[in-house]
This record gives structure tokens, C-alpha cells and sequence, in this order.
């Protein structure tokens, strides 16, 4: 599209052509990139074929473009020119960035936590746990996975978890705070509170429920 950079070099690797895009992108007229050396321009790991760039821009730092670096060979096979066409990404870098950035967080924040931290679907499956509250029930990470929150919870507390499971499936309320007992691997029961909520997607669907489990002061574990 006319927002691409397009940029030629011919056989000996200097710039031919440039779009005019390249004053956006790279705060460089096209008069002002013919003659120089590709490499000048998208640095010199650009590489072919499909690329990812990070390269300079003359007035603000740097830009990130996406496409292709494509040698053009002649009829005897030599390379006659390199044509490229790259899109500036620079946004979508930035987000991606962020949203790892952002997963990264979550990930030391949940594995780190001191406390209890568990995800579950709307069925109450255990679908994340961390090792807090493995700890706490006496089981290992992968053993929780694909257990129910009833499974760990005291017999006696399992129809009060089911009518709050349904308040917050139903979208009647977004969480609740609950004292309850989970059981151990031993059988013994471990008094704890928990404080759980649901999470959406941004379209309103029910995502999953996450709980923040204390245990209580009269617990011994």
C-alpha cells in the first residue's frame, strides 16, 4: 500500500528508489537515501525474505518495520537488485512489548505470591494454581490442575461453594468473601478465607475466577 516503505538497491547494494513514505518512516526524503548503501538504511542484519527491523529514524530514535527483503535475480541467476517492502510496526511492537511486559508481571506475581492464588472456569475447575496454595493443601502443582475446587474442600462447606459458584456464574454478583475449610492430602481440614472473583473478557463472557486464598489464624499449616 502507499504507506509502505518501498525501497530498491541495485546489485552492488546502494539505494535506487525510495517511496515517499520514507519521510514518515524514516525522516529521510528519497533524495536523501539513492546512493546510500542498503545496510545504511535497515541496518546491517537486515537479512531476506520475511524480516523484522528495528532501524533509525533521522529525528526520533528508532522504528520497527515488518515485510519482505527480496533479491530480484536476472536470467543468468545473479542478483540484479534487492526490492523491499516494510511496513512500520512501530505501535504494534509497542503493544505486543507491553502485553509481555504485562504477562511476565503476572507470571512472578502469581508463581511469588505468599498467599494462595488459584484460577478456575465457571465450573470450578482448577485451571492455574501456585505453589502457595499447593503448599497449603499438601499436593503438587500438577496434581491441582484439572481438580474442581470441591475436590479440596471440606464436605461440609461444598454446598455453600456451589450456591456462591453459582451467584458469580450467573453474573448476579462479581466475587465473593467466604470463610471456609479446604481439606489437606492427609484428610485433615485447613481453615482458610478466600476471596474470589470473576473475570470477563471484554465482550462481557464469563473468563475464569480467580481467588486469593488466606489461611486462617487457627490454622497450623
Amino acid at each position: 500500500g502507499s504507506e509502505d516503505l518501498v525501497v530498491m538497491a541495485d546489485a552492488t547494494g546502494f539505494v535506487t528508489y525510495a517511496s515517499a513514505s520514507s519521510r514518515r518512516i524514516l525522516g529521510a526524503g528519497p533524495s536523501e537515501l539513492v546512493g546510500s548503501r542498503l545496510e545504511e538504511v535497515l541496518g546491517d542484519d537486515a537479512g531476506t525474505g520475511s524480516v523484522t527491523l528495528r532501524v533509525s529514524h533521522a529525528d526520533d530514535g528508532h522504528r520497527w518495520l515488518r515485510g519482505t527483503v527480496q533479491p530480484v535475480c536476472g536470467d543468468d541467476g545473479r542478483v540484479q537488485q534487492t526490492l523491499c517492502v516494510l511496513t512500520d510496526v512501530t505501535a504494534a511492537v509497542a503493544r505486543e512489548k507491553a502485553l509481555a511486559d504485562s504477562e511476565e508481571l503476572f507470571r512472578s506475581a502469581f508463581s511469588g505470591a505468599p498467599i494462595g492464588i488459584a484460577l478456575s472456569d465457571f465450573d470450578g475447575r482448577l485451571l492455574r494454581v501456585n505453589a502457595a496454595l499447593a503448599c497449603l493443601v499438601g499436593r503438587p502443582v500438577g496434581d491441582l490442575l484439572g481438580m474442581t475446587v470441591a475436590d479440596i474442600t471440606h464436605p461440609d462447606d461444598r454446598a455453600a461453594d456451589e450456591a456462591n459458584l453459582g451467584e458469580v456464574r450467573s453474573g448476579e454478583v462479581s466475587g465473593h468473601r467466604v470463610a471456609k475449610r479446604y481439606l489437606h492430602a492427609d484428610g485433615s481440614p485447613i481453615p482458610v478465607e478466600v476471596h474470589a472473583a470473576s473475570v470477563r473478557t471484554a465482550e462481557g463472557e464469563p473468563y475464569c475466577i480467580v481467588a486469593h486464598i488466606l489461611a486462617s489464624a487457627g490454622a497450623d499449616r
